[in-house]
């Protein structure tokens, strides 16, 4: 039997109001504020920040810097440029192989978090990594892939497909162009290694 671990790295909590109770997070200065969020343009969505609550959400899914630095569903928001933010979660992907003998992690909200990040991750853990890159594009899951920010991604630009066939009712062909267009953009060996999911990643 293996076992896969998720791993969070991108949020802490359900609201602003758990970051003290948060071990080894439970200082506010480990998150990203609103004022990193709306320099991104983003921060129109949530409460806002005060002296007791920080609640800037992402607005623009397709912009990248918002989505580093804003919050996704006013989760709040690690920031992994943090010497004590990035120490504690390195040390934990570390901790994962050496402690319980893990032999894999599913890596939550990938495009939340800097590639560079995740690549130091998946080196510390030093197990195979697959990421969650919740996208119908293949390009963007396959510069986490070339990158080496991760192994593979889980395959939601497959899962699309299938559903726009099976649930949308589109012609069997929207299914072997997806899986003809993946064949060509992938290398060698990557392709078999995306996560194929029908229902729930």
């Amino acid at each position: 039997m293996l076992v896969m671990v998720g791993v969070v790295a991108n949020h802490m909590g359900q609201t602003w109001e758990d970051v003290p109770s948060i071990t080894p997070f439970g200082n506010s200065s480990f998150y990203h504020g609103c004022t990193e969020c709306k320099a991104a343009g983003g921060g129109h969505n949530g409460t806002g920040c005060n002296a007791t609550v920080c609640d800037c959400w992402v607005d623009d899914y397709d912009d990248a810097e918002q989505c580093l630095v804003c919050q996704l569903f006013g989760l709040p928001d690690l920031d992994q440029d943090h010497p004590v933010v990035r120490s504690e979660l390195l040390g934990y992907a570390e901790r994962l192989k050496e402690v319980y003998g893990v032999d894999a992690i599913r890596i939550d909200t990938v495009p939340y978090v800097k590639g560079e990040f995740w690549e130091e991750l998946t080196t510390a853990s030093g197990v195979f990594a697959i990421g969650e890159v919740s996208t119908s594009n293949d390009t963007k899951c396959l510069e986490y892939i070339s990158s080496g920010a991760m192994d593979a991604t889980i395959n939601y630009p497959l899962y699309y497909a299938l559903s726009d066939v099976f649930v949308s009712k589109y012609a069997m062909g929207r299914l072997a162009g997806q899986v003809a267009a993946q064949r060509a953009a992938y290398p060698s060996g990557a392709l078999g290694l995306l996560g194929n999911f029908a229902e729930n990643h």
